[in-house]
């Protein structure tokens, strides 16, 4: 296929607990212990900057951004397809929808559109015929290539070679309408991950905060302080810990009891809102109270419009643009996923009955 080897290359990106695929076999886990290693070494890591750039794997612990991704992925499920004006072609390219690789044309959507929205941009590398056809297509993983200062993009065809690209048919690059939220939306996503630490403890130990006030003269130690608090956080923690009895001398007053929880529940709202609006999809569609399959098939005609032109156009017109080009396809076709069985609510035969 020219200067690469494409089947040699389409293994070793797609290859398990790589770094090219990005994929960690649940058999063979990282090390959980990196983490406290690093905060022995270099002290606790929450007081890092809120505007440095978040990893992929942050950002999928937001609840919010993994159902908003999810719903983008239904882009994956459709069909790839070859048209002349408004026309099906007869005769489709068979690798839109095919590949000898490992991944399968939907797997490689789906890791195309996390590159996209992670980072804002993405690599296709492509095998051509003797006529100059393309014949099948792999996606490189993000970390798997890179754009020199001058402007090169190179790939990183084993562990330790990266080749120029040097004929630009090799490659199918695609660069997104906004940077990724990797950088972007780091801000609003660390904050995500605060709210969650505050509502993860606020659930450990839900009531307010106490003060333990004492009310005569008499001086405790500090081992006899540390004692009070010790024997008050357990109880506290006890399932049948909703009742306590306080020494003569001891007043517990609440603290920030008034507002808490409605502020976490303001915060938690206000994140899913920010995710939304990163991803550029309707906030309705990840509030959490329909499940992607629903949405997929059996919402209303207004949620399926809704879904279809303000949530997944913007993402799926960069694949379709792309694709369109003359060094994909031949002058005068173009390629666009096909999107007609969600634009159409299925008959399933349980609508009500009707009079004639």
């Amino acid at each position: 296929m020219g200067l690469f080897n494409f089947a040699a290359l389409a293994k070793y990106a797609n290859e398990p607990n790589s770094a090219a695929s990005g994929y960690v076999s649940p058999m063979n886990p990282p090390n959980t212990l990196a983490p406290i290693i690093v905060g022995d070494i270099f002290g606790p890591q929450d007081d890092a900057d809120p505007d440095a750039p978040i990893t992929r794997a942050e950002a999928m612990t937001i609840p919010s951004l993994v159902r908003a991704r999810g719903i983008l992925t239904i882009i994956a499920s459709q069909p790839l397809v070859a048209y002349k004006g408004s026309e099906r072609l007869t005769r489709q390219p068979g690798w839109l929808n095919r590949t000898d690789t490992s991944v399968s044309p939907s797997e490689r959507v789906v890791a195309t559109l996390d590159d996209l929205i992670f980072h804002g941009e993405a690599l296709w590398v492509v095998e051509r015929n003797s006529t100059g056809q393309i014949v099948d297509a792999v996606r490189m993983p993000f970390e798997k290539w890179r754009i020199s200062p001058l402007g090169v993009i190179e790939v990183n065809v084993s562990e330790d070679q990266w080749t120029k690209v040097t004929n630009p048919k090799d490659i199918i690059y695609f660069r997104g309408f906004q940077e990724g939220l990797c950088t972007i939306g780091a801000p609003a996503l660390h904050a995500a991950r605060d709210i969650q630490r505050s509502v993860a403890a606020r659930a450990k130990s839900p009531v307010p905060l106490l003060d333990l006030h004492l009310t005569d003269d008499d001086e405790l130690t500090r081992e006899e302080k540390s004692e009070m608090r010790r024997e008050w956080n357990a109880a506290l923690k006890d399932p049948e810990g909703s009742t306590a009895i306080t020494p003569h001398n001891v007043e517990a007053k609440p603290l920030g009891a008034e507002g808490t929880n409605d502020f976490l529940t303001a915060a938690r709202n206000g994140s899913r809102l920010d995710v939304a609006n990163l991803l550029q999809l309707p906030a309705s569609l990840i509030e959490g109270s329909t499940s992607t399959a629903s949405l997929t098939y059996s919402t209303s005609d207004g949620k399926r419009s809704e879904l279809k032109d303000y949530g997944l156009s913007l993402w799926m017109n960069i694949f379709n643009a792309r694709l369109s080009m003359d060094d994909v396809t031949a002058a005068g076709t173009r390629i666009a996923f096909d999107f007609s069985d969600l634009s159409e609510v299925p008959d399933d035969g349980l609508s009500p009955v009707t009079e004639d």
